[in-house]
């Protein structure tokens, strides 16, 4: 049996360790970076089939399709899709949503806004946007971002006008969107689009979304729409530039080359162009 005398020491070897131990683990918590593991939300998002919440929702539809919408945001992601095989997790999460809910009308809104947009889904965005359009017919919004995805996304002008001809005469056309009579007029008789008509429908998606990714990607198509249209009248030959914009979309002027008299803008940009198409657009 240990003495007084041993115990005491015994404890305080015991001390000493622990106060060891206590100053190597705060010393290797900061000096030590764990690794980030970044999952891939395509191979790790579990998708049941719709029959499964079909037999097992308890009659409480509304409630499971509003569980797995929210959880479909919380997890959302921005990686591309950029195929038609139809089996992105996001696509087939509101195929699920709206199979359980066929009035979802969020999951049809924003759900087709986020595959056109952020995912690339284009097929997946198409079919999520005809299957809410089944549902609200005359939906202004709805019409409104499907006639936005066939016109930018797909590159199919003459199918977009069908949706803006449904609500152009929409007393909330003026208010959101007063150019598009005159977008349905042009497209009615061209069947193409302007660099400008673009400018002014993505600027109105703008307005219109919350989505601080889907804003980011707008705003840089909207400054490359504005630079082009900007710097092709800046640098036309002759000198009637009076009604050239001398700013950019940031607000910032842009670069005058006096030795050149050239004019730039002061970020990178890219054409902005529908998909499947080259050449530039009319500007009138």
């Amino acid at each position: 049996m240990l003495n007084s005398k041993n115990r005491k020491s015994t404890l305080l070897l015991y001390l000493i360790i622990g106060c060891l131990f206590l100053v190597l683990t705060n010393y290797l918590k900061y000096k030590i970076k764990p690794q980030s593991i970044v999952l891939n939300r395509q191979k790790t998002a579990i998708n049941f089939a719709p029959s499964f919440y079909t037999l097992f929702n308890l009659g409480q539809k509304r409630l499971i399709s509003s569980y797995l919408w929210i959880n479909t945001l919380l997890n959302s992601d921005i990686d591309h899709y950029e195929n038609d095989k139809l089996d992105s997790w996001f696509y087939l999460r509101l195929e699920t949503i709206t199979n359980i809910d066929q009035r979802f009308y969020e999951a049809y809104l924003y759900g087709g806004q986020y595959l056109s947009v952020i995912k690339d889904d284009k097929k997946g965005a198409e079919l999520i946007f005809t299957k809410g359009l089944k549902q609200f017919p005359q939906d202004y919004d709805l019409n409104f971002y499907t006639g936005f995805h066939y016109y930018f996304e797909l590159g199919l002008p003459k199918v977009a006008l069908k949706h803006y001809e449904k609500i152009y005469r929409n007393p909330k056309t003026q208010r959101v969107a007063p150019y598009l009579p005159s977008l349905v007029a042009k497209l009615k008789i061209s069947q193409g689009y302007s660099l400008k008509n673009a400018f002014n429908i993505l600027s109105t998606t703008l307005l219109q979304s919350t989505d601080e990714r889907l804003r980011e990607k707008i705003k840089k198509s909207l400054y490359a729409l504005k630079a082009e249209i900007d710097l092709k009248c800046l640098n036309q030959q002759d000198s009637n530039k009076k009604s050239c914009k001398l700013t950019d979309y940031q607000g910032n002027p842009y670069i005058h080359d006096v030795k050149s008299n050239t004019y730039s803008a002061r970020q990178l940009w890219k054409p902005f162009r529908l998909k499947g198409k080259s050449s530039p657009p009319s500007q009138k």
